[in-house]
């Protein structure tokens, strides 16, 4: 007489591979939401130049640089004497360092909503402090960089 087969009996290897398959499933797709939110955080970062300097301003509250509304366009600075003629003075071009000015608060307003963006998108996703720290830390050396770059402009133009 043959034993008959239990029905209703629950072997644990009936169901191993279903779990596994599912446990597989699962860990994709959350690699996939991880790689595509990395994607979307890089793709947000600004597209800006390499600068090969390396500059020690920290100042993070930088809104806008003075500007000066004078009517000589152009403004006198002392100069060093390099060994050549003692009556010629190098001049500041107000006009120039106007354009450069407007130029720096208009880096310094886009990156300002850049940083703005991507904290507001850290914290509706809820993204860990670490995130938003290095968030902050990018911000403060994006700042840094317009501002090097704002101090070179005025630098190449005497003022």
């Amino acid at each position: 007489m043959r034993p008959t087969p239990d029905q209703f009996s629950f072997h644990f290897s009936d169901i191993s591979m279903p779990l596994r398959i599912a446990a597989v499933a699962v860990l994709s797709v959350l690699a996939i939401v991880g790689v595509g939110s990395t994607a979307r955080y890089a793709a947000s970062l600004p597209k800006t130049p390499t600068n090969t300097q390396t500059t020690t301003n920290t100042n993070t509250n930088q809104n806008s640089a003075p500007t000066n509304n004078q009517s000589n366009p152009n403004i006198t600075q002392p100069q060093v004497n390099t060994g050549g003629s003692s009556s010629t003075t190098q001049r500041c071009n107000t006009t120039q360092r106007n354009s450069f000015t407007s130029q720096y608060n208009s880096q310094v307003a886009a990156e300002n909503t850049r940083h703005q963006n991507v904290i507001n998108f850290l914290t509706s996703s809820g993204a860990s402090a670490a995130a938003i720290a290095a968030e902050d830390a990018t911000h403060s050396a994006n700042l840094s960089s317009i501002n090097a770059q704002y101090q070179n402009n005025l630098r190449s133009i005497n003022c």
